[in-house]
């Protein structure tokens, strides 16, 4: 009897321990997702940031151990906060700086500006005056000395106006100069926010914003999905390093295989998008010709060391539809990943 008992004992403390097996495999496989969808579309509220900070967190992935005890588990949350908390003020300060810089940029326009004004009021003034004592000459009655004054003051208009010509020029030439680098440095903050850090690839922000251009135009083209297969196993197996190094090939690839007049887009983690302007037709042929290209034997140097590693691709191609949004585009491409049809 006791046997018995002290059996179904051990029995149901052995399926409590299999229960809380189940439930921290579960706990940790759902943590490790959360972990996934932070670096794959919180991390691109501030690309310059995204590389450093994606590799924090995918170490902190690998870390992680189905069978990791609960306090493994709450140290490797504690890290992820910190992380989180990290990111969060370096952003901050990045968009500070931003906002800093282009505020530098309007006073300085403001202060270019308004010395350019303020020299016409001053030339403004000056011909008032010459207007006034003309008119004070003109009401003499001796002509002869009318002609004189009038001369002298002709000479010396001629004179004032050479000089305000040339000061003129001056307030031009400094106004365009600033101008020229006020645009170039709103063009080079422009392109950090439109383009991926990892590959220097368009960014998602960036297509969605040339996707939605194309529509308002009632332009007809078409959208490649591009995923790349088992990327996964070769970040375990090679390391995040190899991986990124494999992501920028394969993002230089695609950009020497696609038009000029094309985009070629990171949209998230390994997926790549390829604006082309075509409509389905041409765009069949041209994506298998992408398509044929893109899946080859990729080089990369791990631990300085040669690789070799035959990469898949898993393609999909979509046209355009009369007033359809941008996401509703890529969402109905994207869904027809693997299956070799057009969407």
């Amino acid at each position: 009897m006791f046997s018995l008992k002290r059996s179904i004992e051990l029995d149901e403390q052995r399926h409590q321990r299999e229960e809380q097996g189940r439930q921290l495999e579960e706990a940790v496989t759902c943590y490790r997702s959360s972990i996934q969808a932070v670096r794959d579309h919180a991390l691109r509220a501030c690309p310059p940031l995204a590389e450093s900070h994606s590799a924090a967190l995918l170490e902190l992935e690998a870390a992680l151990e189905t069978e990791a005890g609960r306090s493994s588990l709450a140290a490797s949350l504690a890290s992820l906060r910190q992380q989180l908390s990290r990111f969060g003020e370096e952003a901050f300060q990045d968009f500070q700086g931003r906002e800093d810089d282009l505020r530098q940029l309007v006073d300085l326009l403001a202060m270019a500006t308004q010395s350019f004004v303020s020299h016409r009021s001053e030339s403004s003034q000056e011909v008032l005056q010459f207007t006034g004592r003309v008119e004070h000459i003109a009401g003499g009655s001796d002509l002869a000395e009318v002609r004189r004054q009038l001369r002298t003051q002709v000479k010396g208009m001629r004179q004032a106006i050479e000089t305000m010509a040339q000061k003129e020029t001056a307030l031009i030439e400094h106004l365009e100069s600033e101008l020229t680098a006020t645009r170039r440095r709103l063009e080079a903050t422009e392109g950090l926010v439109c383009l991926d850090a990892l590959t220097g690839l368009s960014n998602r922000r960036s297509l969605e914003r040339q996707i939605g251009a194309r529509i308002r135009r009632l332009r007809l083209f078409s959208l490649i999905v591009l995923d790349i297969n088992n990327f996964r196993t070769i970040n375990e197996r090679y390391g995040q390093e190899a991986g990124d190094m494999l992501l920028r090939e394969f993002a230089a690839r695609l950009a020497n295989n696609v038009r000029v007049t094309d985009i070629a887009c990171r949209w998230k983690g390994d997926q790549f998008v390829a604006l082309l302007d075509c409509a389905m037709p041409d765009a069949m042929v041209r994506s298998r010709q992408i398509h044929a290209q893109m899946c080859a034997t990729y080089s990369l140097s791990v631990q300085r060391q040669e690789v070799l590693i035959d990469i898949g691709v898993s393609m999909a191609l979509a046209e355009n539809r009369l007033n359809e949004a941008p996401e509703d585009l890529v969402t109905r491409v994207g869904a027809c990943l693997g299956k070799n049809e057009p969407a």
